[in-house]
């Protein structure tokens, strides 16, 4: 079964990784690809706060690790 908050998470991050969706997947987060750092987890989180009309708090930032972790986060946010 397709997951849209996931599947939304993995287009913001091909988006500002300028990766191909298909590299993108629930592992994907901080160094790997190289390209992920702090603060492209950071311009990640204002995305994701934007799509979803969200706020994050910094001790939920810090948990956002991985593709998995982050559509956690957001679906027991938006629930």
């Amino acid at each position: 079964m397709p997951d849209d908050v996931t599947d939304r998470i993995k287009e913001l991050a091909a988006d500002l990784l300028e990766v191909p969706i298909a590299e993108i997947d629930d592992s994907t987060g901080q160094g790997s690809p190289e390209t992920w750092d702090s603060l492209l987890t950071l311009n990640l989180v204002v995305a994701i706060e934007d799509e979803f009309g969200l706020h994050f708090a910094p001790d939920e930032i810090e948990k956002m690790t991985t593709i998995r972790s982050i559509s956690d986060l957001v679906r027991a946010s938006t629930s």
